[in-house]
């Protein structure tokens, strides 16, 4: 779910909640948790700026005037960052909320449990050197994360474990057994660039 003002509705031109970051991300959290979301789920708390300047033509911008920070909440279950999952918020001086942005679906229990099972997996000193050696680069510098549709996805759901592998600057997906696959909306994306060029992406 994205919401945004209209454009020059007040609580957009409103002046920002408050310039200390800390203060911004704990009251998007707390706004965020009062609305449902399970405080044990939240992750890491990420900050970004929204500046404005203005000036006449052929002259140089004025001092760049800061709107408002945005607070982005991810999301870890079980100790496993969900990748597709976010929450983030605007807020101004009233504490309205200017630009608000949320996909957190209800993932099945059984997701968690996959991860810890690719997470013991991956640790154990026989097997995970196995498992390992069969990925790209050895697996070097992947991690155990949860994956799902993204928002723009409209697919049926999936929620899936994954050991994650950085290669030419893409992540690549193996599931327990170190079969790679792919998401919906990642497949979606490769259908319709396959349309405009016949190299392969993955």
């Amino acid at each position: 779910m994205t919401a945004t003002p209209n454009a020059g509705a007040s609580s957009e031109l409103a002046p920002p909640l408050t310039t200390d970051v800390q203060l911004h991300n704990e009251t998007v959290k707390r706004y965020f948790t009062s609305a449902g979301l399970p405080p044990d789920q939240i992750g890491r708390v990420d900050i970004g700026s929204s500046m404005i300047s203005s000036g006449r033509v052929g002259e140089p911008n004025g001092r760049p005037r800061l709107l408002g920070y945005t607070s982005t909440l991810t999301r870890s279950v079980g100790g496993y960052p969900v990748i597709e999952s976010v929450a983030s918020a605007r807020m101004n001086a009233s504490s309205e909320v200017v630009q608000e942005h949320v996909f957190w679906p209800e993932l099945p229990l059984s997701v968690a449990e996959d991860a810890k099972a690719l997470d013991a997996l991956i640790h154990d000193p026989s097997r995970g050197a196995r498992y390992l050696a069969g990925l790209p680069n050895h697996g070097a510098d992947g991690m155990v994360v949860i994956h799902h549709n993204s928002s723009s996805e409209v697919s049926s759901f999936v929620a899936k474990a994954s050991y994650d592998v950085q290669l030419n600057e893409l992540w690549h997906h193996f599931d327990i057994h170190g079969v790679e696959f792919q998401l919906p909306q990642e497949i979606g994306a490769l259908a319709s660039k396959s349309e405009v060029t016949p190299e392969s992406l993955r």
